[in-house]
């Protein structure tokens, strides 16, 4: 088999078991919540259009990556509109912890630069979908 057969071969972001994500703020459904990796065409619409200065991206963000033990999405991109008036500390914990099994960290983006060896302008990797911004989901 060829490299490129290999790689088609490998698995893909649904193969990844989701994380457990601890949620006591929330005690009827603490235990019952995860996290998932996503896709990275899931992470470019997510991301697409980012504008500086946009502000709404926690509520967006864990919308997408809260799911259930199978990795089912438990929110709708909608959901982000009610989801952003709950409390922060649950919020910033999905967010961050989301951030974290998909890659999307700072100090991911800093070993992506180091190893690539070259950057885009602005000195951020020009294939990283971790904005530097906060973002707004449009989708």
């Amino acid at each position: 088999m060829n490299l490129r057969e290999e790689i088609r071969n490998s698995r893909n972001a649904a193969d990844v078991p989701p994380t457990p994500f601890p949620a006591p703020e929330w005690p009827n459904v603490s235990g019952q919540l995860f996290l998932r990796v996503m896709t990275p065409r899931e992470v470019d619409l997510l991301f697409a259009g980012v504008g500086e200065g946009e502000t709404d991206f926690r509520a967006p963000f864990v919308s997408h990556v809260l799911c259930d033990a199978n990795g089912v999405r438990v929110l709708s991109d909608e959901d982000a509109e009610w989801l952003a008036f709950k409390e922060l500390p649950v919020i910033e914990r999905a967010y961050q912890m989301g951030r974290e099994i998909n890659g999307l960290t700072e100090e991911n983006r800093k070993g992506v630069q180091k190893n690539s060896g070259g950057t885009a302008e602005g000195g951020s990797p020009s294939s990283s979908a971790a904005p530097s911004t906060p973002v707004t989901a449009s989708t």
